[in-house]
């Protein structure tokens, strides 16, 4: 039998295209086609597992990147930000003021001093200073050192189970696997994104897993998943292969 594979996607979260595709790779995985790795879901949630679900996330530096993400969407949606600035210099329009607060509480319930202090130096000097480093190091660096090793513990804990589908699928925002554009800084000790902190291969006793990065289509995932499903027993496999022929040609 061929060897495992597991697909890296990257993904826009704003793009509808990409998110009916997360749709489609659930359904997948729903019917024992395939197992789907998630962006956003915890590793230590084993809710989804039945249904071949698996957060790959540290809740501790989710938190911390959502603490960011939250704030950089309440300061996108303030109305003529910049003029209002000027007008209220040296001090801070109340809607910033107001965004910082929210922003400062939710970092106040991280575990770790540094990670609060950090932060918080983040907030405080956005959207004035960029603060490209310490955005950089929680929305990207921390995260994808910690989801590597989730993915290759899940990967392996997986095909333990000689019943379990071998493909993989995992969705996740383009920097995460292409750092190019993002400002290596010296904290970050280089490029930190997931080709590097997870490589190309993940090994599972005498088989090696093939970590493909990029597009692929849905086509393509869904023909390796047929052809690596024997191993499913016939209860789950009948469903999984009506389901994947089914898609394969409709698409045709």
């Amino acid at each position: 039998m061929p060897d495992p594979v597991l697909y890296v996607l990257p993904e826009d979260h704003n793009t509808k295209g990409d998110q009916a595709r997360k749709k489609t790779l659930v359904e997948f995985a729903y019917c024992g086609a395939i197992n789907v790795l998630l962006e956003g879901s915890y590793f230590h949630d084993n809710s989804g597992h039945s249904a071949n679900l698996y957060g790959i996330e540290e809740e501790k530096s989710h938190k911390g990147a959502m603490a960011i993400v939250n704030y950089q969407r309440a300061v996108r949606n303030i109305k003529d930000l910049q003029a209002k600035l000027k007008s209220a210099a040296p001090s801070v329009p109340a809607e910033l003021a107001s965004a910082r607060n929210d922003a400062l509480n939710e970092v106040s319930s991280l575990a770790k001093e540094k990670t609060r202090r950090e932060l918080a130096q983040y907030i405080n000097l956005y959207p004035a200073l960029g603060m490209n480093t310490i955005q950089e190091k929680y929305l990207f660096y921390k995260r994808n050192h910690r989801m590597a090793n989730n993915i290759r513990t899940i990967v392996q804990t997986v095909l333990a189970d000689p019943q379990k589908p071998r493909v993989f699928a995992l969705s996740i925002g383009a920097f995460h696997i292409d750092s190019t554009n993002l400002n290596p800084g010296v904290l970050h000790n280089g490029r930190k994104d997931l080709p590097t902190t997870l490589g190309y291969s993940i090994t599972v006793g005498a088989e090696t897993v093939e970590v493909k990065y990029g597009d692929q289509s849905l086509t393509t995932i869904a023909k390796t998943a047929l052809g690596l499903i024997g191993n499913v027993p016939w209860t789950t496999r009948w469903m999984a292969q009506a389901r994947l022929k089914l898609y394969i040609s409709t698409t045709l």
